[in-house]
């Protein structure tokens, strides 16, 4: 629930110039990521599978999933 209400605000932040796109992108990916590992998927297979899906390197989709 914490997550869907973070992504609500998000895009509506969003859709006000408060926050960029890439915000909401990043936010999708840190919770997909979750579900993936939640779902048995070795780390490094959910990363590759997430740089895939969302066209980044493989050293984007690190940055954005471990960075504070």
């Amino acid at each position: 629930m914490e997550d869907s209400l973070r992504l609500d605000l998000l895009n509506v932040f969003a859709k006000h110039g408060i926050v960029s796109e890439n915000s909401i992108r990043n936010e999708l990916i840190k919770n997909e990521f979750l579900e993936l590992k939640e779902k048995g998927l070795r780390p490094k297979d959910a990363r590759e599978q997430l740089s895939d899906k969302y066209f980044l390197g493989l050293k984007s989709i690190e940055k954005i999933i471990y960075e504070k």
